[in-house]
Parts: structure tokens; C-alpha cells; sequence
């Protein structure tokens, strides 16, 4: 499947309006995959990932939190 077949007419004319090339490219990167259809919803089991630790030394498989809940946020931080 075509990624421009996930993006949305208004979503298009934001990507487009975009001056910056790069800028451009994650926005379209980040529209598509929010719209594709195998994204993840609340409740559903997540995938493998490793987390690292900021205290301490040595990933956390995220598996190791599987009988607790958990929140994880993804940002930018600078």
C-alpha cells in the first residue's frame, strides 16, 4: 500500500505548505504512520522494546512490566 493513501486531504495541505524539506519528510513519516491501520490502541499488547534506565545500568525489557501497568511517553526533551 502507497503511503500517500494514508494521508488525508487536510493533512496533505499541512505537509505541503511545509517550506523545509526535512521538516517536511517527518511530518509526512509521522502522518502516515499515526494513520496506518496496524497502529496500536489501548489495551492491545505492546511490542518487544527495551527501555533504557536513567538511574541505573542495563535496558529494561518492557516485558519485565507485563503484570503492571505502564505509561509510556515519548517526547522530546531539550
Amino acid at each position: 500500500m502507497n503511503r500517500e493513501e494514508f494521508i488525508i486531504p487536510r493533512d496533505m495541505d499541512e505537509i505541503t505548505a511545509e517550506p523545509d524539506h526535512q521538516r517536511r519528510e517527518v511530518k509526512r513519516s509521522a502522518i502516515t504512520a499515526y494513520r496506518k491501520e496496524e497502529k496500536l490502541n489501548v489495551g492491545d499488547p505492546v511490542p518487544e522494546l527495551e527501555l533504557e534506565r536513567l538511574e541505573e545500568t542495563g535496558p529494561v525489557p518492557l516485558s519485565h512490566l507485563e503484570s503492571r501497568p505502564a505509561v509510556l511517553i515519548f517526547g522530546s526533551y531539550t
